[in-house]
């Protein structure tokens, strides 16, 4: 599909528009350094600000193609411009997700602090390679006591891409936490890090009314491995309940793959794995699948 050509204020931005052909340029990816080289990023800068919402979309797409540093410090520009759409700015923080660049840092936490959106989640993803940058562990520690419960649930998201052990008091204090979003969040940090104090949390978890703590604590008790043992009995418990939640059924057999050498496990798989939910049946049938049993 070609590539908007830039219009109205953006053009009056471009150095040269001669070169932007009826053929659509080279391009890649977010990041790549094969982009349209008419763009002026360096001018585009300077006149960020009077361009309408429609044209800087265009522009944060074609700016996000190219890694020279004018264009670099034009995403940063994006990320910083609370009266950029939503949109927009997901195509900035996209773009410095690839960088190894660590003036990325304070620019993304603060489209984290500014709470709860699409944005906000995605500049948490991108600051996973960062995640044991003090000033990360600094504005982790800072959120994971707000009042805001989804404020709370960036924290604890950050804090699961954490290595450093200091971040794991705030670990535990999300597996408390009274709001089940942040709760799951935290469940969910606990899985990622491999946290084995939390595992009595996550096996009680299990049980939780909270759809999205018991899928959390599922997912989560499932990177444990043949550690989560203790989970069985609930695991099995729910597989078996028609009543249950159907995509917490369908996320049971992950846990138990781990325990096929145990009869009633394989017995529950075998007999789900023609389970009329498709969901259910194939997760069940490769569960056995993944020693060796029926697919």
């Amino acid at each position: 599909m070609p590539v908007p050509r830039p219009a109205g204020a953006l053009a009056a931005l471009c150095l040269a528009l001669s070169p932007l052909s009826a053929e659509p340029p080279v391009t890649g990816p977010p990041g790549s350094d094969r982009a349209p080289e008419a763009l002026d990023v360096e001018h585009l800068a300077r006149g960020w600000t009077s361009l309408p919402p429609a044209e800087r979309a265009i522009a944060a797409r074609l700016v996000a193609q190219r890694t020279d540093e004018p264009a670099r410090l034009m995403q940063l520009r994006i990320l910083a411009d609370r009266r950029a759409a939503p949109a927009v700015r997901r195509i900035a923080i996209d773009a410095v997700a690839g960088w190894d660049d660590p003036r990325a840092v304070l620019p993304l936490l603060d489209v984290v602090a500014e709470g709860p959106s699409g944005p906000a989640f995605a500049a948490v993803s991108a600051l996973g390679r960062w995640a044991d940058d003090e000033r990360v562990l600094r504005r982790a520690a800072d959120l994971a006591v707000r009042d805001v419960a989804g404020v709370r649930r960036l924290a604890f998201t950050l804090v699961g891409a954490s290595g450093d052990p200091r971040t794991l008091h705030l670990l535990e204090r999300g597996l408390a936490d009274s709001d089940p979003t942040a709760r799951a969040a935290a469940l969910a940090a606990a899985g990622r890090r491999a946290h084995a104090p939390a595992l009595g949390a996550l096996i009680a978890a299990l049980g939780a009314s909270e759809r999205e703590c018991a899928l959390a604590a599922t997912e989560a008790l499932a990177a444990f491995g043949p550690a989560a043992s203790g989970a069985v009995p609930r695991a099995l418990a729910i597989l078996g309940d028609s009543g249950a939640d159907a995509a917490l059924r369908a996320a049971v057999p992950a846990l138990l793959a781990h325990f096929t050498d145990q009869p009633p496990v394989r017995a529950a798989l075998g007999a789900h794995a023609r389970h009329p939910d498709r969901a259910i049946s194939t997760a069940c049938r490769l569960a056995l699948g993944t020693h060796g049993g029926v697919r």
